[in-house]
């Protein structure tokens, strides 16, 4: 290092009144099933995944991998039963926010905020998003701004699919999504065959009956 010279940084834990933030040189990004780490050339598979037979096979995807040159991957446990198709998609897509990272990093003058981990809804795109998907429907202007930009760095292609809500009708209401999430915290079960499981946690344990 030299006095003076611009180097790029992550920033690892966010500043509290006593210390500063701590910053990295190590960068990562991360994708849906991939973290991409440039300028460490090593391949790996996360610890969570247990099953050697599939740590094997994703170690082999890994190896197989078309990585730019100094970076290295390693594959998240949502990687887990993906094929090399689908892996090497999503690292496409992380490649593509990598040099949209180095861009800018040389046309901006530093010290200047290069890029910032997206928030719940881009995460939300960066963690579901397949091809399968027909519609991004959102009813914030400022994050369908955001997503259509996010978008247009890892999949140019699919940038139309994110639509903006206008109606006046919410859409929580519009796709009845409040009664979904009201599921998820009923204690009863209801199961195709018509029968039920009802979960009660009490202090002591949780007692779990099945209705047929």
């Amino acid at each position: 290092l030299a006095k003076g010279q611009e180097v790029l940084v992550q920033v690892v834990r966010e500043p509290s009144e006593a210390k500063g933030a701590a910053l990295t040189t190590y960068i990562s990004l991360a994708g849906r099933s991939v973290v991409l780490m440039p300028g460490r050339d090593q391949n790996g598979v996360s610890r969570k995944i247990e099953d050697e037979q599939e740590r094997q096979r994703l170690k082999k995807i890994a190896e197989e991998l078309s990585l730019p040159e100094g970076c290295g991957v390693i594959l998240r446990t949502a990687a887990e039963g993906r094929n090399k198709k689908d892996i090497a998609r999503d690292l496409n897509h992380v490649v593509r926010l990598w040099e949209d990272v180095r861009k800018r990093g040389r046309e901006m003058e530093a010290p200047c905020l290069i890029y910032k981990e997206q928030d719940l809804a881009l995460r939300t795109i960066r963690d579901h998003f397949n091809p399968d998907v027909n519609e991004i429907l959102i009813d914030n202007p400022e994050i369908y701004e955001q997503a259509r930009e996010y978008m247009k760095v890892i999949s140019p292609r699919h940038q139309k699919l994110v639509k903006l809500h206008k109606e006046k009708r919410p859409i929580f209401s519009k796709y009845q999504i409040e009664e979904q999430t009201e599921t998820i915290f009923s204690n009863t079960v209801r199961l195709k065959s018509g029968g039920a499981i009802v979960i009660n946690p009490t202090e002591a344990l949780v007692s779990i009956d099945v209705n047929s």
